[in-house]
């Protein structure tokens, strides 16, 4: 719903933000004021635990290396705003001391860990044509759109869930990787290399399964791919829903489109048929995705979407009138 909001509950609110870890802000656009205008310059300026805003602009912000715990917050991939810039940054390479950092709304190529580096949350971010690269523990991936790969190089404690994802995931042999509600589009196999991994609840939609041994498939949907049988050779598993179609409410391609709509519809077989009863797919299980008209990556903050000044010449002892049309994000 939304709200007409005022500059004095912004500036409560990072106040609040403020008593746990520093806020900075970061822009690159001359007409969108923030305390620095690179990333490197607002990386350097932060300490463990702060959190980095990364405004939308028509420009990237370019690659950065991190060595310390951060929290970045986008403005998404897709926003729906009167000035819809997305964060578009280059590749991240995560370095020792980079433990415990998130990355939310952003728009990349990679994140790739070069040293073991543990407990990284990736989330509602949009990989478009490279990587992420796992190398340590406690990785959380969902509500992303992977157009790239997920490698796993190293193999503990790893979740991906609730992503769409037009690439595939890579090279893990551990049975702590779950692979659940997930929507595969790729033309091509959904896997690489991936032993003794838990697969459960995913759409796989003209992406074939293949690429498994040893897996467990439980409770998911193939349609027109090359392997619509699962399990199938070494894996295991039940429930699984061969070769039916998912029905969502309005896609008319194979391929992802930010304004399809990958709802089931009420007739679809995929409806309450997970593992959890929920619906497979990626408005099932515990990490469901933002019930949104289009996806847009926007992070669950307060979005502003419009902001108008009704007065710009000010008299002495005057007041500033302005307007913001903000709106809460799920």
């Amino acid at each position: 719903m939304k709200k007409t909001i005022f500059l004095t509950l912004v500036l409560s609110l990072f106040a609040l933000l403020s008593l746990k870890a520093t806020v900075w802000t970061v822009s690159n656009n001359p007409f969108i004021p923030a305390q620095y205008s690179s990333m490197t310059e607002a990386i350097s300026a932060a300490t463990d635990g702060d959190t980095i805003y990364v405004h939308g602009s028509v420009t990237t912000y370019g690659g950065f290396s991190l060595n310390k715990e951060l929290h970045f917050i986008g403005a998404g991939y897709n926003p729906q705003k009167e000035h819809p810039h997305n964060s578009y940054v280059g590749n991240i390479t995560l370095r020792t001391g980079a433990d415990n950092s998130t990355f939310t709304g952003l728009s990349t190529y990679q994140i790739y860990s070069q040293d073991v580096v543990n407990n990284i949350v990736i989330r509602r971010c949009r990989l478009r044509t490279s990587y992420i690269w796992v190398n340590g523990t406690n990785y959380r991936i969902y509500n992303n759109i992977i157009g790239g790969y997920i490698t796993i190089n190293s193999n503990s404690d790893v979740i991906i869930q609730n992503n769409i994802i037009p690439g595939y995931i890579a090279n893990s042999d551990d049975l702590s990787v779950v692979i659940k509600n997930n929507i595969f589009l790729r033309n091509g196999n959904s896997f690489s290399n991936i032993d003794n991994a838990i697969i459960a609840n995913n759409i796989f939609y003209r992406s074939s399964p293949l690429g498994c041994e040893y897996c467990s498939y439980n409770n998911n949907l193939t349609y027109n791919t090359t392997q619509n049988t699962i399990p199938y050779g070494t894996n295991i598993g039940s429930n699984n829903i061969i070769d039916d179609d998912p029905l969502f409410v309005d896609v008319t391609t194979f391929n992802i489109d930010l304004y399809f709509d990958y709802h089931l519809d009420t007739d679809s077989p995929g409806i309450d048929a997970g593992t959890d009863n929920t619906n497979i797919g990626i408005y099932g299980g515990t990490r469901p995705w933002p019930d949104e008209d289009v996806y847009t990556g926007e992070p669950n903050i307060p979005q502003v979407e419009s902001f108008h000044i009704f007065n710009t010449v000010l008299g002495v002892d005057s007041f500033l009138r302005f307007e913001s049309e903000a709106e809460k994000k799920d």
